[in-house]
């Protein structure tokens, strides 16, 4: 048996809806209440809502008529078709909430239903949330036409009124009215911002929210309206919640202690002597589809549940010093000092204590302070000159702690380098510190040193000699100093003796030797590509121009060479040029820009460059005159190198133009014309190449040229175009057989051949054709002149109509009869489906039209029931359909 889908869709639902909503129905037609003012998305105005709820009796939405509250929006009435129904599946897709979206079936809201108005079939479904939804509401799209804002958001001054009625029956409208200057961000401050909302009670009080992106939808919430509490234990306090939407059950909990109703709005808890610390009382609702909802309240410990305590950094007192004193805990405190803060500051040793009082109850602590002792410290070395290898034993007295320089903490340290040594010593208060200076003797281990590196001394000149490695020093000069200055050749000593051992060092002094530098080079002049050796000699050390330090240098390149020589003491310099021969540059130019000879003339050829010419002519001057064609060289050279260029001379003769391709223009065609004859072309159309195109007919030239003159060709391009076409009487739907009668308008034509489609023909102007069997007929017509022809064809759809048929029950129950649901019809193209559950979740799919589900969900028969389907159909007309509607599973 096959009904309605569509039909029990809606009776389906709407006994969810009646069955869990909580919503009271107004007792006029229908009530406003709330509006998405400041709408998310590109195209404000066409994501913009409103909602509203039905009163006691169906209404018509064809009935219904919109005042915007921005007048140049005008109402452009409800629209329902294949896009209203794809943008709700998809709305209906992204809701992770149990709610569920329907548009109206033949067009009626039913009573108590709750609405939301869209302001076009345009809508962003991406634009404005409807995640959250959890109830079921009637979608209805204004059509396409207003993108802009129908309302208005924030402004800081000026009233806006929606009105909205229905003409029957009779009387029923609403209005409502709001403030611009009143909408506001998601933080509550007035202003500009994506998701402004209105609410209004059915009375017309306004008031303002926002939620961000999301649709005026209301949301399943519970709310404890007690105010946070201040309890001692065993105490009894009393609760109080509402919830809003969709709630089935509450449950309160937390705390040690026992609620006296967990179940209702209202309870009392009574806390637990275990409850001593601030601690939260939680209040969860459930809806109807069995999600969570949460609230909480924090209850305050009012008084002491346990002692109190003191916490002090020390208990030592340090002289002309304080010690904070803090009490930690609750209450009301009073130390024995009088004072009543939660610290004091104590500059005497003693007993404190402090006694903590609260509505709970109180309690005590104590602390003893005491004067810390003073310190006196000495530090002792057992030697403070050792020689290398030796140590010397550091001790420290007078304070109970010590630190040394090295980090360590005993008494003691042992030491055996130069140095500073300190140790600090220290109590709880007070601190100081000694120092002793430790000085490490070696044996002294001589060495002199020369001011002159090589040990030569310039002829009257002076070195100087230092001596390193001890602390007293005794020439052979018989001077005491580390350094002594000399003037003279010889061998020079000196000793240094310590209590640690004794050392001798000596040094020899030679005169130093003179130089007698000399350049010389293999040659003064060379050609490009060649080097030449530059020899140094005469010294000890040589320094090139280049910073190089050999005796010889080779170079390349034209310039001036210098070398230094050089030892300790004397220094010469020697320089060299030397000239680089390079290959000469010749130019080669023509009187004539185009080398080419026209009727006896004169060309004159000229070569430039430095050197000595000679022409393949034999000339031997820069300049030579021809008059033939031919192959004219010249070369350049010097003492080095020859270079040679040359220039062509041609012959030319005047210029012969023709024009060569077809004449004949037929539809859309394009002819290229191809000119011949000279170097240079230019068209009547303006063109410069040697070929053109074109597509309509004309009388055209071209002009032909060459460097001896200019010719002209004529050229006439016919066209025969023409245009194949025709007309019938046939009309879609039409029952066969028929006779089709065609009507030929073709144009410039003289003969025609119709193809009929099926293996019949025509050479008649205005045939006519007799149908006899369903199908799809290509008709084709083609038109001929002279020269051209054209075709122009159609396509005839016999067939029967579009059918569909979709069962609302089905029996999964192995007894061989109506064991799957199946969708099957006439002219299905392609077809897919999807099965979901009351819930919106997606139980089954498929993609083919020979699709079906055997009733299973993960491998089991789901429980009877009503389960809901969404088919999208192409028709072999191309055409697409979605269909919506329930099932019923019964086994």
């Amino acid at each position: 048996m096959f009904i309605n889908a569509k039909t029990n869709l809606f009776v389906i639902v709407f006994l969810i809806f009646t069955t869990f909503s909580k919503a009271q129905t107004p007792s006029t037609c229908f009530e406003i209440e709330s509006i998405l003012v400041d709408a998310c998305g590109i195209v404000e105005g066409e994501n913009e809502m409103v909602r509203f709820v039905v009163g006691p009796s169906n209404l018509n939405v064809t009935n219904l008529n919109v005042t915007w509250p921005n007048a140049a929006n005008t109402y452009l009435g409800i629209c329902k078709n294949a896009t209203t129904a794809a943008k709700v599946a998809a709305l209906n897709n992204s809701i992770i909430g149990c709610g569920l979206l329907l548009e109206p079936t033949a067009n009626i809201l039913p009573a108590k239903s709750k609405v939301i108005l869209l302001s076009s079939t345009d809508f962003d479904v991406t634009a404005n949330s409807f995640a959250n939804l959890n109830d079921t509401l009637y979608v209805i799209f204004q059509c396409s036409g207003n993108t802009a804002g129908h309302f208005a958001n924030y402004n800081p001054s000026g009233l806006r009124t929606l009105n909205m009625s229905f003409s029957s029956p009779g009387g029923c409208s609403d209005a409502v009215t709001y403030d611009r200057s009143q909408l506001t961000d998601p933080f509550g401050v007035p202003m500009a911002s994506d998701g402004g909302r209105v609410d209004f009670t059915w009375g017309g009080t306004a008031s303002y929210a926002n939620d961000g992106c999301t649709a005026p939808i209301e949301l399943s919430l519970v709310d404890i309206t007690t105010s946070s509490p201040s309890i001692c234990a065993g105490q009894t306090i009393n609760l109080n919640s509402v919830t809003i939407g969709n709630i089935t059950t509450i449950q309160w909990n937390g705390g040690h202690g026992i609620f006296s109703s967990p179940t209702t709005n209202s309870t009392n808890y009574t806390a637990s002597p275990i409850d001593t610390a601030n601690f939260y009382l939680y209040l969860v609702g459930t809806t109807f589809c069995g999600e969570p909802v949460k609230d909480s309240i924090l209850i305050q410990i009012s008084g002491n549940n346990s002692n109190v305590n003191i916490t002090s950094a020390s208990t030592v007192l340090c002289s002309s010093s304080n010690i904070l004193l803090t009490a930690v805990g609750t209450g009301n405190y009073l130390w024995n000092t009088g004072s009543t803060a939660s610290s004091i500051s104590i500059s005497s040793a003693g007993l404190y204590y402090v006694t903590s009082t609260s509505s709970c109850g109180s309690s005590s602590d104590s602390i003893t302070i005491s004067n810390s002792p003073t310190l006196n410290l000495n530090l002792l070395a057992s030697d403070t000159v050792i020689c290398t290898g030796n140590s010397a034993t550091l001790s420290a007295s007078g304070a109970p702690n010590y630190t040394w320089y090295n980090g360590n903490t005993g008494t003691s340290e042992i030491v055996n380098t130069t140095g500073n040594y300190y140790v600090i010593g220290y109590n709880n208060c007070y601190s100081d510190s000694q120092s002793v200076f430790i000085n490490v003797e070696s044996a002294p281990n001589i060495l002199i040193t020369s001011s002159s590196a090589s040990g030569e001394l310039c002829s009257g000149g002076f070195i100087t000699l230092t001596a390193s490695g001890g602390h007293n020093y005794l020439w052979n000069t018989s001077d005491t100093s580390s350094s002594i200055v000399i003037s003279s050749a010889g061998n020079y000593s000196v000793t240094s003796t310590s209590l640690c051992g004794n050392s001798t060092d000596n040094i020899v002094i030679t005169d130093a030797p003179t130089i007698n530098l000399s350049l010389s080079t293999t040659d003064t002049s060379i050609c490009s590509g060649n080097t030449a050796t530059l020899t140094a000699s005469g010294a000890t050390n040589y320094l090139w121009f280049n910073g190089n330090t050999s005796t010889t240098q080779i170079i390349s390149t034209t310039g001036n060479y210098y070398v230094i020589g050089y030892n300790n003491c004397y220094r010469d310099s020697q320089s060299v040029h030397l000239t680089v021969i390079s290959a000469p540059i010749l130019s080669l130019q023509s009187s004539s820009t185009t080398n080419t000879l026209c009727n006896g003339e004169t060309i004159t050829l000229t070569a430039t460059g430095i050197g000595n010419f000679f022409w393949n002519t034999s000339d031997t001057s820069s300049t030579i005159a021809v008059n033939t064609a031919g192959t004219y060289s010249v070369a350049l050279s010097n003492s080095c190198f020859s270079v040679n260029n040359s220039i062509i001379i041609t012959n030319e003769t005047l210029p012969i133009a023709s024009i060569m391709g077809d004449s004949i223009l037929c539809n859309n065609e394009i002819i290229t014309l191809t000119a011949s004859g000279g170097t240079t072309y230019l068209w009547s159309t303006g063109n410069t190449t040697a070929s053109a195109s074109f597509s309509s007919a004309n009388n055209i030239y071209v002009e032909v040229s060459n460097s001896c003159g200019t010719d002209t060709a004529f050229f006439t391009i016919y066209d025969y175009s023409l245009n194949a076409s025709y007309s019938s009487d046939y009309s879609y739907g039409t029952s066969i057989p028929i006779e089709v009668n065609f009507s030929n308008s073709s144009t410039n034509s003289s003969s025609f051949s119709w193809e009929f489609g099926d293996g019949s023909t025509s050479n008649m102007e205005n045939p006519a054709h007799l149908y006899t069997s369903n199908g799809e007929f290509t008709v084709t017509l083609t038109s001929s002149n002279e020269y051209c022809s054209d075709t122009y064809e159609t396509t005839l759809l016999f067939q029967s109509p579009n059918v569909v048929y979709i069962p609302n029950v089905f029996t999964p129950n192995d007894d061989s009869t109506n064991e799957a649901f199946l969708i099957l019809g006439d002219n299905i193209a392609t077809l897919s489906c999807e099965i979901f559950n009351r819930w919106g979740e997606k139980l089954f799919s498929w993609e083919n039209v020979t699709g079906f589900w055997d009733g299973t969900y993960k491998g089991k028969i789901v429980p009877d029931g009503t389960y809901f389907y969404l088919a999208k159909i192409t028709w072999t007309d191309k055409t697409e359909e979605s269909r919506t509607g329930h099932v019923t599973v019964l086994k």
